[in-house]
């Protein structure tokens, strides 16, 4: 199914990328990020992009991937919320790990880390739930899958925040 995330509806958008997430989670990073935590059973994805008719980067859907606790639910849908409208005041980045700060604030509303995306200043795929790593490993092979992100953008965002995991991953599927 392909859409185009220029104009799609809420209800579009979600047709898309819910399976897909799902497959990247439940294949590629839950597995790793289980391995090191084994509380961190999901998250919370959000997907934004660049409205034309209001100049201004706009959520457009959201949804819990995998298993969060009551307590864990709002801190990664805010988080998850938070980094696309961060990376977009920054429109010279490529993924919210380059404005990242506080993020051993015992006030987890107050981090603000990494795990979101730019894919050419329309898109911003954000995950939240795992480590850094892992959510910014989510919220780029959802874009590499979906079209909105290249392989040399995302060669980009693994030199932007030094995510040698998403590197891994990157030469494990695409090895050219």
């Amino acid at each position: 199914m392909s859409t185009d995330f220029r104009t799609c509806s809420p209800a579009e958008a979600v047709a898309v990328l819910y399976p897909t997430v799902t497959r990247i989670v439940d294949t590629i990073v839950a597995p790793l990020a289980l391995a090191e935590d084994p509380t961190r059973t999901g998250g919370w994805f959000s997907f934004w992009r660049y409205d034309r008719r209001t100049d201004m980067v706009v959520p457009v859907v959201g949804f819990p991937v995998g298993y969060a606790s009551a307590d864990r639910f709002f801190i990664y849908q805010y988080l998850a919320n938070e980094k696309p409208a961060r990376l977009a005041q920054h429109p010279d980045h490529v993924s919210s790990w380059q404005s990242r700060e506080n993020c051993d604030d015992s006030d987890k509303l107050k981090r603000r880390p990494g795990g979101a995306v730019q894919g050419g200043s329309l898109y911003f795929p954000s995950f939240s739930g795992y480590r850094e790593p892992h959510d910014e490993m989510v919220s780029s092979l959802t874009g590499l899958d979906c079209g909105i992100l290249t392989p040399s953008r995302l060669g980009s965002i693994v030199e932007a925040s030094n995510n040698t995991e998403l590197g891994h991953a990157l030469m494990r599927l695409h090895p050219e």
